[in-house]
């Protein structure tokens, strides 16, 4: 018997999935997709600005792995990450540090640093402010950032103690983090 593989277009939105279903589908390049509680979430394509603040952000954070290889091991752009047994998520970018422990495989591995680039629509910022924080903060997820292009704002969430501690930066102001020492983003032009 020949098994054909799952063909996923926006028209499957909200379809159920297991991990393994969405592991091996086949999706429309079109669209962007994620799946929460099990279920098929379908994103419209990044637009030219979202595309612009990732670059410049990726652009920055390769730079940095580059001269830095004893600190990052990798800067991915739109990979997996396993959140729990319903939830896979498609960072826009995510940092992985060197560890002298041993680390799960990817899609397994927690990133130790996410970036998420705010999209337009109340459906983004619910999903970037509030589901992702939520589920990168119980993954374990040491800094997520939220950058967000429309209010003009860099959300920084620390990961301490378990919960996320929030600061804010501005168009003026540069991005730095303890995690990556002497990495200096200047934001004007980012958000």
């Amino acid at each position: 018997m020949i098994q054909t593989q799952l063909l996923l277009t926006k028209t499957h939105a909200g379809t159920e999935l297991t991990r393994d279903e969405f592991l091996e589908a086949e999706f429309d390049p079109q669209w962007r997709y994620e799946r929460t509680h099990g279920r098929l979430v379908v994103m419209p394509p990044p637009e030219f600005g979202h595309h612009v603040a990732a670059m410049t952000l990726r652009d920055h954070l390769g730079a940095y792995r580059l001269a830095h290889h004893d600190t990052v091991e990798f800067v991915f752009q739109e990979s997996h990450s396993v959140v729990d047994d319903e939830t896979d998520r498609i960072p826009d970018i995510a940092v992985y540090l060197k560890s002298q422990q041993e680390v799960p495989e990817f899609p397994f591995r927690v990133p130790d640093l996410v970036f998420e680039v705010v999209s337009a629509g109340w459906a983004s910022m619910k999903r970037d402010y509030e589901e992702k924080r939520d589920e990168y903060e119980r993954l374990g997820v040491r800094e997520y950032v939220i950058v967000d292009r429309f209010d003009h704002r860099l959300t920084v969430l620390t990961l301490s103690n378990g919960h996320y501690v929030e600061s804010w930066l501005g168009p003026k102001d540069a991005y730095t983090s303890p995690l990556l020492p002497g990495l200096f983003i200047p934001l004007t032009g980012v958000i």
